[in-house]
């Protein structure tokens, strides 16, 4: 197997996953205004349209909405001027985790449309193509359309991009869109295997464990990009919640044991950082099995903000945990454990990214998926690479032990 091959195509991919695409063609439908605001009950639909009139509107820039925690109905309005020369134009909302999403389309100040969709809709009735939402824009005398959109997501996190498309340029971000995918999921499945490789070469626990943290990552990720509900468990949408809130902190538990399992050798010595790690690891793991449980309910509530503010707190907490941990190692001249170190370096930095985009303090024009996505492959990079150099090392004792044994058979046969 050659090593530095794969290390180079996981860092392609990586590369590749940070890379933002955008359509500029000019016969896409032009946004004109966009604008949103927040409200703690559904309102009508006509004092929404005067509502948008008053002094707390947020105007948009760009065609992105980060509010961070909802608690309240988001209301969403965009005045799209449609090309001249087009017929089939679309809004698309690229993020398939909706509870629930109300379309409303205006023309002179009247309703014309009206449709409702959502996560919790049965995937074989929504006539919404995945991976977006999409909803065609009716066509008006003017060529110009007013959307409102009202969303209920309250009780977790929003972050929309919406981008306005013709029919022919649709195709482009779609094919580019199912490129990226298939790209992420190769960088996962081809180190997965490789870690199985590693263990059954080995019978070493470290590699099984490896192969573990990339198996859990990838249903994690399955589960905030929606593939999960859109193509494994289709009429359980509610299971994608509990999925998702188990693996997130199955994914913290599983990094921490890599990390104790990485550093196996180095047990013997008493370090009060390992042992706190060693518990905080079986609390994420026990944490992690409960949203499981059939009898406990993860419904969007009140108290749904406290548990994510509480993971991130323990997850953020455990990378530092982690940091000081293999720091404390670094005197070793452990090439391994330096790997080791810089993806735990990383982690930190996009624990910290991911947490402020959560919560709305940070903005970028990509998903939340995807931020989260390109952290956990930089993450794989620098594991491989430990492992890696572990396996070469355990390659160059078992020659080095092959090679004592033959000298010493030489010793005896020469004695006798």
């Amino acid at each position: 197997m050659n090593i530095k091959k794969n290390i180079l195509l996981f860092l392609f991919f990586g590369l590749y996953s940070t890379v933002s695409f955008a359509n500029t063609n000019p016969s896409n439908p032009i946004v004109v205004e966009a604008a949103f605001f927040e409200t703690t009950q559904p309102i009508n639909i006509q004092q929404v349209a005067n509502n948008f009139n008053n002094n707390y509107i947020h105007k948009i820039n760009t065609g992105f909405i980060n509010v961070g925690l909802v608690t309240s109905y988001i209301w969403i309005h965009y005045k799209i001027q449609l090309p001249q020369n087009s017929t089939d134009n679309f809004i698309v909302l690229d993020n398939p985790r909706l509870n629930k999403i109300q379309a409303y389309f205006f023309a002179n100040n009247s309703i014309i449309d009206s449709v409702i969709t959502g996560d919790f809709y049965p995937f074989q009735s929504r006539k919404l193509a995945y991976p977006n939402f999409r909803f065609l824009l009716p066509q008006t005398a003017n060529k110009s359309v007013d959307v409102y959109f009202l969303i209920d997501h309250r009780g977790s996190t929003l972050q929309l991009p919406i981008e306005v498309f013709s029919k022919e340029n649709l195709i482009e971000p779609d094919q580019k869109s199912l490129l990226y995918v298939g790209l992420k999921m190769g960088v996962f499945i081809i180190p997965f295997f490789f870690g199985f490789f590693l263990f059954f070469t080995t019978k070493n626990r470290t590699y099984l464990l490896y192969s573990l943290y990339i198996f859990i990552s990838a249903i994690w990720l399955v589960s905030t990009d929606g593939y999960g509900f859109q193509y494994l468990w289709q009429s359980y949408p509610h299971l994608n919640n509990r999925i998702e809130a188990a693996f997130g902190v199955l994914y913290s538990g599983i990094f921490a044991a890599n990390a104790l399992q990485f550093t196996k050798r180095y047990q013997q010595q008493k370090s009060l950082l390992r042992n706190i790690l060693k518990w905080l690891m079986y609390f994420f793991l026990f944490w992690g099995i409960v949203p499981l449980l059939p009898f406990i309910s993860i419904e969007y509530k009140p108290s749904t903000p406290i548990f994510l503010y509480l993971f991130f707190t323990c997850n953020i907490a455990g990378a530092f945990l982690m940091l000081f941990y293999l720091l404390s190692l670094t005197k070793k001249n452990d090439t391994a454990v330096i790997f080791y170190l810089f993806a735990v370096v990383n982690t930190i930095i996009f624990s910290v990214l991911v947490v402020g985009y959560n919560i709305g303090i940070i903005n970028l024009s990509v998903s939340s998926s995807t931020l989260i996505s390109i952290g956990m492959m930089i993450d794989i990079v620098f594991m491989t690479l430990g492992l890696a150099y572990q396996f070469n090392q355990y390659k160059l004792d078992k020659e080095k032990m092959l090679i004592e044994y033959i000298e010493q058979e030489k010793k005896y046969q020469h004695q006798y």
